[in-house]
């Protein structure tokens, strides 16, 4: 199992890929019905309207929710492909700090419950990130203290 955003899953002619999932409440205004949806992943509008929080997502989202037989159920609604969980943040923004993305908290909880890596699909490698992102409400603090940090230093270096 991968995620992705809605732009960043098409294949080269520029069709939707196979296995895509929407976890979001809202669809991309193109392509809308050839999405599968899982919308017990799906934050609420409630929730988006309140700016909730991983905590809020966690506690309203997943926590009643069993990780096993979610991730049987994103299996079988694309099988044979790999179920590739989609919203809409592009990865870019955030690896900028601009902002986060529930699909990472989904791929933290069946790290932590299931033992099963979700990673990113072309940013394997950045993976930690962007779920550290999603556990802290984005990047952009922990960039801001990094840069405060360094603004702080003296001019020869660290000090």
């Amino acid at each position: 199992m991968k995620t992705s955003c809605y732009t960043g899953y098409r294949q080269a002619d520029g069709t939707l890929a196979p296995g895509a999932i929407r976890i979001t409440v809202g669809a991309p205004r193109i392509r809308k019905t050839q999405y599968r949806e899982y919308l017990a992943l799906a934050p609420t509008r409630s929730m988006f309207e309140a700016g909730y929080t991983h905590a809020d997502f966690t506690g309203r989202i997943l926590a009643p929710l069993d990780a096993a037989t979610v991730w049987r159920e994103l299996h079988a609604l694309v099988a044979p492909h790999e179920p590739v969980l989609l919203c809409f943040e592009k990865p870019e923004d955030i690896l900028a700090g601009k902002t986060w993305c529930h699909r990472h908290m989904v791929a933290e909880w069946f790290a932590a419950e299931l033992g099963e890596q979700v990673a990113e699909r072309g940013h394997e490698a950045q993976t930690a990130l962007f779920i550290e992102a999603a556990r802290t409400g984005g990047l952009r603090e922990t960039y801001a203290t990094a840069r405060s940090t360094d603004a702080s230093a003296s001019p020869a270096g660290n000090a």
